[in-house]
């Protein structure tokens, strides 16, 4: 199950409308983050509508590609 949020508030507690993408949100610790480094806690203001998905949704291009370096690294 994939876990996203669309950022709608910054960290500046800003209105973001442009860069409005789906980011795949990771546990770090105490803090949860998106993939693409977006912290998502009590210290942040960043914010927006989240969704769980079984599959797909991402649409941040730096999600992706941090999802790709990932996934080739072999064990």
């Amino acid at each position: 199950m994939n876990s996203l949020i669309k950022l709608t508030k910054t960290d500046d507690g800003d209105v973001c409308i442009e860069d409005q993408f789906w980011h795949l949100l990771t546990a770090s610790g105490d803090t949860v983050r998106t993939a693409c480094g977006y912290a998502i806690d009590g210290c942040s203001d960043n914010d927006g509508p989240r969704k769980n998905i079984q599959r797909g949704g991402i649409t941040c291009d730096q999600c992706i590609a941090t999802i790709k370096e990932y996934k080739e690294v072999r064990l």
